[in-house]
């Protein structure tokens, strides 16, 4: 569960998506889902909806935009990402929704579990 930092925004979860993002991985690499549900409840480091703070020189921030691979999640490349935010980038990892992630969900709240991108037609080998 998030918890409130005193900068006022929640700590972001690792998993947003909790037991169902972490047992979506293990499926994919054939592990028992008790090995990685610890992940479910780690938190990785980052605020929810933290404010963007003033460019120091006026410029615009520059940014990098994270798609994980086949398998993966927008949250794989969190510890790697956040310390990219830290030296001054705009940070902006995608979820896919079309079943090439481990797990997902819709705005509207539809589950996307992995499915090697069939859902949306994609074709995985």
């Amino acid at each position: 569960e998030a918890t409130t930092r005193s900068n006022s925004w929640e700590d972001a979860p690792y998993f947003p998506f909790g037991r169902e993002t972490s047992d979506g991985l293990a499926g994919l690499v054939h592990f028992p889902p008790f090995l990685l549900a610890h992940l479910a409840a780690a938190s990785s480091g980052c605020g929810v909806d933290a404010p963007l703070a003033a460019s120091p020189d006026g410029r615009p921030w520059p940014a990098v935009i994270y798609s994980h691979g086949m398998g993966g999640n927008a949250d794989m490349g969190c510890y790697a990402l956040r310390r990219m935010a830290a030296e001054g980038l705009v940070v902006v990892a995608l979820e896919h929704q079309d079943g090439s992630a481990s797990f997902a969900r819709t705005n509207d709240g539809l589950r996307v579990p992995f499915d090697g991108g069939r859902t949306r037609g994609i074709a995985y080998r």
